[in-house]
């Protein structure tokens, strides 16, 4: 799919920042792979970071439009990018594609997508899927309550465009359970290796 390591830009979730243990462990992986990575944290983080105050996502709308700038403004626009992101960042990563998608941006890969809300919102977030323009992949562990097989079996995915690659026994953070096997930080390299064999397929 790619010609030379793209730039990974990295995208953190709702409640943790790129400094988490798992998206820290998730950039040493993609560099040991030869990738250069540029860590993003949106706005709202930047602003509990340097108060001390936890703050809740906007709207996400409004951080694609964020990631948008950052993509149209500070970037180089003709360096070739992939973005990868942690659960809201993987969402906001694939609305930013289903919209007017930067040319830079070659592919989307996602580290557990919130196929459905939290709470008594099930509803599932994928109406974008249709108009997404890049490649997408997801990489989704099998207890991930956030879209087990079972809840993504049932959904209307477009057929062509977007994969998905279940990791044994993970929870929405990757952690499997003691009987699997695995570890954490092993499903962690196990999806960044196969985000490195999509990309180079």
């Amino acid at each position: 799919m790619v010609d030379k390591r793209p730039l990974i830009i990295l995208l953190h979730g709702a409640g943790a920042s790129n400094q988490s243990a798992f998206l820290e462990y998730t950039r040493g992986c993609f560099e040991s792979l030869g990738y250069p990575v540029r860590p993003y944290d949106f706005g709202y983080m930047q602003e509990a970071q340097a108060t001390g105050k936890r703050r809740p996502p906007p709207k996400v709308e409004k951080l694609v439009e964020e990631l948008r700038g950052l993509l149209s403004g500070s970037l180089n626009k003709s360096q070739p990018c992939v973005l990868v992101g942690k659960s809201m960042g993987g969402r906001v990563a694939t609305m930013l594609a289903a919209t007017d998608c930067p040319a830079s941006v070659q592919a989307v890969a996602v580290l557990g997508y919130p196929f459905i809300g939290n709470g008594k919102n099930k509803q599932p977030r994928t109406g974008h899927f249709e108009d997404i323009k890049v490649p997408v992949l997801i990489e989704q562990g099998t207890r991930d309550g956030f879209g087990k097989p079972e809840d993504v079996g049932a959904m209307e995915l477009p057929k062509d465009g977007i994969s998905i690659n279940w990791l044994p026994s993970g929870d929405h953070d990757f952690k499997p359970l003691r009987s699997s096997g695995f570890d954490q930080q092993q499903l962690i390299a196990k999806a960044v290796n196969h985000i490195d064999e999509w990309l180079n397929g």
